[in-house]
């Protein structure tokens, strides 16, 4: 009997670990970075669990609160200390092209003939799939969160020359 009230409580820590995954993520960022974490104020743990960014937050934070990034990138800029980007990125479903799934019967009556006509309809739909676009970008100056980036790059707009007139 002993043996099966040693394993209730394991039992229980088990489902409430398999049904809040993303408590247990940011539990495990927390305990990578506890020494950081513990040395941050109240309401600032309880700002990056709730994952929740800010200007001068740090790297050890920004990962506290969003996790590894996707992409981590590294400009040099010229007379200053460069410039690290880390990129988030999120899944958005876009409607590709359009396939023929299958045929549907049709039938008319020719006046002229006297006789049915049988053709066949093609039934098209449209296909979707999912495509990694970039979500967010978080850009650190010297250390700490400068600006956060939201959507995708845009793209550059054509430009004229001036006229010569």
């Amino acid at each position: 009997m002993t043996r099966r009230r040693s394993r209730i409580p394991l039992i229980a820590i088990s489902c409430v670990l398999l049904l809040a995954p993303g408590c247990a993520s940011t539990g495990s960022r927390i305990q990578s970075r506890l020494e950081a974490y513990n040395s941050w104020d109240a309401s600032t743990q309880a700002r990056l669990r709730q994952g929740a960014i800010q200007d001068g937050d740090s790297y050890d934070m920004v990962y506290v609160a969003l996790g590894p990034p996707g992409e981590k990138e590294t400009i040099p800029i010229v007379g200053e200390e460069s410039l690290t980007t880390w990129t988030y990125s999120r899944l958005v479903q876009r409607n590709l092209i359009e396939e023929t799934v299958g045929y549907r019967e049709e039938s008319e009556f020719d006046i002229k003939t006297g006789t049915r006509i049988n053709y066949k309809i093609p039934d098209r739909q449209k296909v979707s799939r999912p495509t990694k676009e970039r979500g967010m970008m978080v850009i650190f100056r010297r250390g700490v969160v400068s600006s956060v980036q939201w959507g995708a790059t845009p793209k550059p707009q054509p430009t004229t020359p001036p006229s010569a007139n």
